[in-house]
């Protein structure tokens, strides 16, 4: 398994089919006549026919422009990696009661599952060290080599559904965001669901992800409250 070899075949994928991938930052959006017209980035303006706003975590800014409420936070997630000889794994293992995940990889062994919802700018990485005690005590190791440690944004929104489909204010605008945990799973559902570029079509399969869908303020139920539990817990409470 190697996750950025797959997020790199992609990328050539798309150069072989004719596109092209720029690194700017987008700024602004000119919408207009139920249309985006232009898309500043990178100190230049852009004419596009169509939009897709698959910006993860930063993306409500821009999706406000396109009349959309986007109450995402970020749900962080932090893994280590393990040299693929620290441990003698050959398929993954969950470890439900302490709250994580150990995967075999082409690059090492992954430890991952801690979760920090409304993260700041400075990552915790108490969240991803406690990985390496519970990884020792677990298959009785007195000390891990690590190769190295990471931390990613997921984009969340409260009702846990991503949003897919055309921009309130935009037709020819779709949004893709707010996938939370799995955002390389139904990527392939969002290409279908904006498929066909003079008519950007809504899959029914999609009706709960709809850009325009009100959320709650507060959280009542019985089930919205465990929810919240289980993602907010301490990192030092798993598995005590």
């Amino acid at each position: 398994m190697d996750p950025h070899s797959l997020v790199l075949a992609l990328a050539q994928r798309l150069a072989a089919d004719g596109g092209r991938i720029e690194r700017a930052a987008v700024t602004r959006l000119e919408v207009a006549g139920n249309s985006v017209q232009a898309l500043h980035a990178g100190g230049s303006r852009r004419v596009f026919d169509y939009i897709v706003l698959a910006a993860g975590a930063d993306a409500a800014p821009l999706a406000r422009q396109l009349g959309a409420r986007v109450p995402l936070t970020r749900e962080r997630g932090y893994h280590l990696m393990l040299r693929a000889s620290a441990l003698d794994l050959g398929l993954p293992v969950t470890f439900a009661e302490r709250g994580f995940i150990a995967t075999p990889m082409r690059a090492g062994i992954r430890l991952a599952g801690t979760v920090e919802l409304g993260a700041g700018a400075v990552p915790d990485w108490r969240r991803a060290d406690i990985l390496f005690r519970h990884a020792g005590r677990l298959f009785g190791r007195s000390s891990l080599t690590g190769a190295g440690r990471w931390y990613g944004d997921r984009p969340t929104l409260p009702d846990y559904l991503p949003m897919i489909g055309p921009a309130p204010r935009a037709g020819n605008a779709i949004l893709a965001l707010g996938h939370q945990h799995v955002g390389l799973t139904p990527g392939r559902g969002d290409g279908r669901a904006g498929r066909g570029a003079d008519r950007w079509t809504a899959d029914r399969r999609f009706a709960a992800a709809v850009p325009d869908r009100s959320f709650r303020e507060d959280l009542t139920s019985d089930e919205d409250r465990l929810r919240q539990q289980m993602l907010c817990r301490e990192p030092v409470a798993l598995g005590q």
